[in-house]
């Protein structure tokens, strides 16, 4: 299994030799960057505020300044040494050519809405918005120009820093399927499978680690469904199913392990679970070969944290208040208990001190974590701090040069910056440990996704499962038509299966699009499985199901075989 990043390992390092970790003498401790970008699929499902708009912000404000700066920290010679994952759902967006064009014409609009604000502030005397609409000017021309330099190809520059040893790519589930509450064994192993499967055939070599989504887990025993529903036999734990699909590691939340509430300790947290272990160790998870990082606290709120976290800097520029004539941003945080409309100007030059301030903090604060850890007794400590990649630069406009401006106080400290494959292969797992079920949501259980408002959601996640295995039972030869059939229907199944539909509900955050979102893939699936039956029972389609289905098939194109 070939080593992500570093070069000079054995392509045929086991599984269980990077658990024990190689013997290259004594470390201090290392910190191992995670960055983990997934959007849900929205091409062909609505445009703004909810739908494609996402992928093309994400693409603007992250993914192409992330690249940029991870390039440029590798000429100026401080290797990144990122853990980055794209989720698969996410990197097929990202080679559509449905989005390239789209990209081109969302920057296109933004660079126009910075001249006519630009003008406009010249008009009304208002010095500060010239200077900062001729900056959202500059800044998104200067992507829109890299974009096209790059041949509107994202993900082949990410997979060149990772060929170079940059960084390290790993990969998710195939549509982020939130794994412990899917309907079947088989609906697992199809998510992670599909998600190796994809890495393998876009970046050429096998991933060694997998972002299970939402970081949740469950272990091997008595399976209890979502939505209320009774206890359904026996199923082995997530990382049963992770070690069959060739993973080496993946990453699960501190408090499995610490015996502590979760991070940020939402109220109430009822799973007092873990075995009050170290969170700066690796462990091996069951009687399995797959190692476990767990989250490390003290960075994951330092950075993540809206309220007392880098991004809630009064400085920084405050991303929920937008100008009425293109919708860019022209004010700073200020205080976070003022009122929207109250917010002063932003100043780009005190947010560029800002962010060199906390890029000395971060390093300091990782260099106190490790000192403290290894006073505790504690050999060789991994600190894992993982994001959502989207944070940095779209969310938290500073973040991107922030990330830079870590990465070099962390060489300038002398800490080692590891990838997650390096820190296990160096350091190994300390011990094997049963923990219990997780995620590294509110509560710290699985309570974000499995709440009364998504009942019925789950009752069509798994109604449109069993569709499938019908339809799959039923399959009677190559006929071209079924297979046209059975395969949109595999990729409507996984589209349902998304936990974003879940999370959206629950946090409130997009009610109307989420529950329009699966409702439409469970008729569809509906659909399917009833054209599935015909074809399979001898009939043939009608002039209008042969239209609906083209019409299903160019709208819902992932995953193409």
């Amino acid at each position: 299994m070939r080593l992500g990043v570093g070069g000079g390992a054995s392509a045929e390092r086991s599984p269980r030799a990077a658990l024990r970790g190689a013997n290259i003498g004594p470390v201090k401790g290392r910190l191992v960057f995670v960055m983990h970008a997934h959007l849900p699929y929205v091409l062909g499902h609505g445009e703004w505020p909810y739908g494609a708009s996402w992928l093309f912000e994400a693409a603007a404000d992250t993914y192409l300044p992330l690249l940029g700066s991870l390039e440029a920290l590798q000429t100026n010679g401080v290797r990144p040494a990122l853990t980055l994952e794209f989720t698969p759902v996410l990197g097929e967006q990202l080679d559509d050519d449905r989005f390239r064009t789209g990209l081109v014409g969302h920057l296109t609009a933004l660079i126009d809405a910075a001249i006519r604000n630009r003008d406009d502030g010249a008009a009304s005397g208002d010095a500060e918005r010239v200077l900062t609409a001729g900056a959202w000017r500059d800044r998104y021309q200067a992507t829109l120009d890299d974009f096209e330099r790059r041949d509107r190809d994202i993900l082949s520059g990410f997979g060149a820093l990772d060929a170079a040893g940059a960084i390290e790519l790993f990969t998710c589930a195939r549509t982020h399927g939130f794994l412990p509450l899917l309907g079947s064994a088989e609906r697992i192993r199809r998510q992670i499978g599909d998600g190796v499967e994809w890495f393998q055939a876009r970046f050429g070599r096998k991933p060694r680690g997998m972002w299970m989504p939402e970081c949740a887990y469950r272990p091997g025993g008595p399976w209890q469904p979502a939505a209320g529903l009774p206890p359904d036999g026996e199923r082995p734990g997530v990382e049963a199913f992770l070690q069959a699909a060739g993973i080496d590691w993946t990453i699960i939340d501190a408090h499995l392990v610490t015996a502590g509430a979760p991070i940020g300790n939402y109220p109430p947290w009822s799973a007092a679970a873990g075995e009050g272990l170290s969170p700066h160790q690796i462990y091996a998870l069951g009687d399995s070969m797959v190692a476990a990082f767990p989250r490390d606290p003290t960075t994951t709120v330092q950075v993540w944290s809206g309220d007392i976290g880098y991004p809630a800097n009064p400085w920084f520029l405050e991303f929920h208040r937008r100008h009425h004539e293109g919708g860019l941003r022209y004010w700073r945080v200020t205080d976070r208990e003022l009122d929207i409309g109250e917010k002063a100007p932003y100043e780009p030059g005190r947010a560029d001190a800002a962010v060199a301030e906390q890029g000395h903090h971060f390093a300091r604060l990782v260099g106190e974590t490790i000192a403290n850890t290894v006073a505790a007794g504690v050999e060789n400590p991994v600190v894992l701090a993982p994001y959502d990649a989207e944070l940095f630069g779209h969310w938290w406009r500073e973040g991107v040069e922030w990330f830079a401006a870590a990465r070099r106080e962390l060489d300038a400290a002398g800490i080692t910056v590891a990838t997650a494959s390096e820190a296990l292969d160096t350091v190994g797992a300390a011990q094997a440990v049963r923990v219990p079920a997780g995620s590294w949501g509110d509560g710290g259980d699985f309570r974000v996704w499995d709440v009364p408002s998504t009942a019925d959601l789950w009752r069509a996640i798994y109604a449109a499962e069993a569709g499938l295995e019908q339809a799959q039972a039923e399959d009677s030869g190559p006929e071209r038509t079924l297979r046209t059939v059975l395969d949109q229907l595999r990729r409507t199944v996984l589209l349902i299966e998304s936990s974003d539909w879940a999370f959206l509900i629950s946090t409130g955050t997009a009610v109307e699009y989420a529950t329009e979102r699966w409702r439409g893939h469970a008729a569809d699936a509906a659909f399917l499985t009833g054209l599935a039956g015909q074809l399979a029972a001898g009939s043939s389609l009608d002039a209008e199901q042969e239209r609906d289905l083209a019409d299903l098939v160019e709208r819902d194109r992932v995953w193409l075989p």
